[in-house]
């Protein structure tokens, strides 16, 4: 017979579980099998916990470093190294630790922020936004508050002669799973834009503004999902109307003082050699915009730092690169759709939709990529006080100058826009990656 360690009541040796606490009995096997799904694909993996080839003896470490973890997930909210499970042997439990205080996980659906708690068998664990069902082998107990759900189950478990209303009527069974899918509610917003962009036409005007904010937000909606951290939406909002609402303020104008009539960077002139005319842009489109867009950022990091609001403003350099995207976003919009696409326009309707349709694409590789950049550094900044300005002014000035080539690389041709755009890309992505790692 099997003394349980947690209730005290008696067990049979053939169990593995203790009938009356559902909790793991002494001399078990201390191995676990976790399932889960990922892009639609049933997964699972067993793993004795003292086995050695784990990361750490005694441990199961959970998270998206495969050079770190035994349970590698493909999610990017996941954190590189999350979790960890290991086996305490005065009570025959299996303890979870989240690793992450800014990346809690939920256990049974209750967020576990910092600390440990016991697992039971049948238990989920949910990291980012990936469930794991947490078993045992040979289970003889399921705890009752944990069934596991229906994209949890692996289909192997399924008999493939049944047929339920579920199969019938799928929606029945998946509709409270809706929001968690990535795509859900982007697909909800797009039905709901066909329908405005179809109720405008006939008004060149507003047609060309739904499109080009439709166009505008996939774009930003791309580097939103690249980054993996989640923001509340009010705030986002705010970082893209911020910057055209400066636009329409006296700021804009001083700036446009120092940085156009002030200092050599009147880009309406027309310039003979191609450095007189990259010097034109710097000053005056790559300073005085990336500035401009950089208000915002500077604004929230103030906001978060003077309230004691982490969640609202800018902590880490993720969180700079989301809001700089947003801002430069904004700007994309007021300067497309009230200065280029009016003038374009007067060439024929078409030609400012087609300058409308490009401007907007590129501003991925554009504006909100030169923003996010020096987001990057404005983030950066937080985390490294003592070399704030020395931060923020490299990414200012690399912000500047990929924006000032952009603009001068048109005189050369059409290959060299590619090619700066490509490395503007570049530079957005690699500050993503690293932005993930030090977050």
């Amino acid at each position: 017979m099997k003394i349980c360690a947690h209730c005290g009541s008696t067990n049979l040796d053939s169990h593995r579980f203790c009938l009356k606490c559902g909790n793991l009995l002494p001399g078990a096997s201390q191995q676990l099998t976790f399932y889960w799904q990922e892009n639609r694909i049933e997964k699972n993996c067993s793993i004795e916990i003292n086995h050695p080839n784990n990361k750490k003896i005694g441990t199961i470490c959970l998270g998206r470093d495969p050079n770190l973890c035994d349970i590698c997930l493909e999610d990017p909210k996941v954190s590189r190294l999350h979790a960890q499970i290991s086996f305490d042997p005065q009570k025959s439990q299996f303890v979870i630790e989240n690793l992450r205080e800014n990346n809690p996980i939920l256990v049974n659906n209750k967020k576990l922020i910092r600390g440990s708690k016991y697992l039971k068998n049948g238990e989920t664990i949910t990291l980012g936004d990936t469930q794991l069902r947490f078993t045992l082998p040979n289970s003889v107990y399921q705890s009752p508050q944990s069934t596991p759900t229906e994209i949890n189950v692996p289909s192997s478990q399924q008999s493939p002669s049944t047929l339920s209303l579920t199969m019938l009527l799928p929606f029945v069974s998946t509709r409270k799973d809706f929001r968690q899918q990535p795509y859900f509610i982007p697909g909800i917003i797009t039905i709901i834009w066909v329908v405005l962009l179809l109720a405008s036409l006939g008004n060149s005007d507003l047609f060309n503004f739904l499109f080009g904010s439709f166009l505008g937000l996939g774009g930003f909606y791309f580097i939103y999902q690249l980054c993996g951290k989640k923001k509340p939406l009010w705030v986002l909002i705010l970082s893209i109307i911020s910057t055209p609402i400066l636009l329409v303020t006296p700021v804009w104008t001083i700036l446009v003082i120092i940085f156009r009539v002030i200092l050599p960077g009147n880009i309406s002139e027309q310039n003979t050699s191609l450095m007189a005319t990259f010097t034109g842009f710097f000053f005056g489109a790559g300073l005085a915009e990336e500035l401009l867009k950089a208000l915002p950022l500077f604004g929230l990091m103030l906001f978060s730092k003077w309230f004691n609001a982490p969640k609202l403003g800018i902590k880490d350099p993720l969180d700079g690169i989301i809001f700089g995207a947003a801002s430069g976003l904004g700007f994309t919009l007021i300067e497309t759709l009230g200065q280029y696409v009016p003038e374009a326009s007067q060439q024929g309707e078409v030609y400012g939709l087609q300058l409308l349709i490009i401007r907007i694409v590129a501003s991925v590789f554009g504006h909100m990529a030169y923003s996010g950049y020096f987001g990057y550094y404005i983030g950066l900044s937080v985390l490294k006080p003592k070399q704030r300005w020395q931060i923020l002014l490299i990414g200012y000035l690399i912000a500047s100058i990929t924006h000032a080539l952009w603009n001068t690389s048109g005189i050369l041709g059409i290959w060299a826009l590619g090619l700066v755009g490509i490395v503007a890309y570049c530079l957005l992505i690699g500050a993503i990656l690293r932005a993930k790692k030090i977050a």
